[in-house]
């Protein structure tokens, strides 16, 4: 199996595993038992890489949040990102409003870890950033697949 075809299938599994509420450390879970270590976003053009316990790597491309030519960086707020976190925990947004409220507090790139279960979002100089680890979920895969 491909390195693509098995981040799909992590993907597909997440989907059918995952609550409404708190779904993410369900689709992080996933993704490290299928080899991913981390994955890093860059805002606003939505491109993120996957890393791989192998050394392989997958680019991700999504459609940018903003039009073509250029725009000002907002400076990190720390409040907008949490903010921004906490109502995606809660299951109030989909994953690209969520992407846009984190551009909004400042954040222009992400890096998933997990291997070490920690999300860091980082403003534009990289400097200011907030990092917070996410709950350990049990998973099990022979059930669900």
């Amino acid at each position: 199996m491909s390195v693509i075809e098995n981040i799909n299938k992590a993907f597909q599994l997440a989907f059918k595993i995952s609550p409404k509420v708190g779904k993410f450390p369900y689709l992080a879970e996933t993704l490290r038992r299928a080899g991913i270590e981390r994955n890093r976003w860059f805002l606003p053009g939505c491109t993120s890489i996957y890393y791989t316990s192998s050394g392989e790597k997958v680019v991700n491309q999504m459609e940018s949040l903003l039009p073509y030519g250029m725009h000002e960086i907002k400076p990190f707020n720390r409040n907008l990102v949490v903010d921004a976190i906490r109502k995606d925990q809660a299951g109030e947004t989909e994953f690209p409003q969520f992407l846009k409220c984190i551009w909004e507090g400042g954040v222009v790139s992400y890096e998933v870890d997990f291997v070490n279960r920690v999300c860091t979002y980082y403003g534009a100089d990289e400097k200011e950033f907030y990092e917070e680890y996410y709950s350990h979920v049990d998973i099990n895969t022979t059930q669900n697949e």
